[in-house]
């Protein structure tokens, strides 16, 4: 079968656009971009556009990279390896859809940081483009590298949300002090995603299973710890103080229950995920009381 015959929905399952059993999808890493521009105050800025084109695209290419390798090495049977082993898609046919969007992302990247406000941003569009490469594939292959691959993830995340400001508007304190809180923020959701597959065979884990339990416990303890000093210069982080205690009553009372476990890590509006706390933070850069 050629690949123009499969369907949207196969498609938008091989660049991870849409859930695929446990594969949660990759679009939500998009809110941190939102963010970033309602942070900045400026949710409307015309840069903005080609660049939530770009970092889709940059999504897109790292989902489906790390699913290729996933099931090129490991056997892993993801939304493209399904694909290739069911016959619907031949080995090059899935290597040629895999590096399609790679070429898009680098033309827009450069377009993007030719209009961004802070210069740095083309240079953090080739960090983040080597890094998913890298994360992925062979020799480097960061993702089997305990516990360097685990921390990839909440330094891509927190890089786009970096360079999604910097494309509309200067860095200044608050964007370096929400960085950092959206790293410690993704850790945790990292963690929950080593959790969430330690039931799943052959997949990777980045971390062992017991020290992402220990981390996912105390992760939120150290965001509100975190939040609460940032509260005394801007009082929207009071919401990241609420955010970090509900996210550490729900995760000790889960426990162990796989069920529950994938079924509040896949719904954003679960209190395991508490994401309102960032709907605060963006309401707040967008009325210009974060300053």
């Amino acid at each position: 079968m050629s690949m123009l015959h499969l369907s949207r929905g196969e498609l938008l399952a091989v660049y991870r656009l849409r859930d695929w059993k446990h594969k949660v999808n990759m679009v939500r890493a998009l809110l941190y971009v939102v963010l970033a521009y309602a942070m900045a105050g400026a949710l409307w800025a015309w840069p903005m556009g080609c660049a939530l084109v770009m970092f889709l695209l940059f999504l897109m290419y790292g989902g489906v990279w790390n699913d290729y390798w996933d099931w090129s090495l490991e056997g892993q049977r993801n939304a493209l390896g399904t694909l290739v082993h069911d016959g619907a898609l031949s080995r090059r046919q899935s290597l040629w859809l895999t590096v399609l969007p790679l070429p898009v992302v680098i033309v827009l990247s450069v377009l993007t940081s030719t209009m961004a406000v802070e210069p740095a941003v083309g240079s953090i569009f080739v960090v983040l483009i080597v890094l998913v490469t890298v994360y992925a594939s062979p020799p480097v292959r960061f993702k089997v590298r305990v516990p360097w691959g685990f921390f990839a993830a909440p330094t891509v995340t927190t890089l786009m949300f970096l360079a999604a400001w910097g494309v509309v508007s200067p860095w200044r304190r608050l964007t370096v002090a929400m960085a950092l809180s959206l790293f410690l923020f993704h850790c945790y959701a990292e963690c929950l995603h080593v959790l969430d597959d330690a039931a799943i065979p052959g997949e990777t884990r980045k971390l062992p299973v017991a020290a992402a339990r220990r981390w996912a416990e105390w992760l939120p303890v150290l965001s509100v710890a975190y939040t609460g000093v940032l509260a005394w210069t801007w009082p929207m982080f009071t919401a990241g103080v609420l955010g970090g205690l509900i996210r550490w009553r729900t995760v000790r009372s889960t426990g162990a229950d796989q069920v529950q476990l994938h079924r509040h890590r896949t719904r954003l509006w679960s209190p395991l995920l508490c994401l309102p706390e960032f709907c605060v933070y963006g309401v707040a850069g967008l009325l210009k009381l974060a300053r």
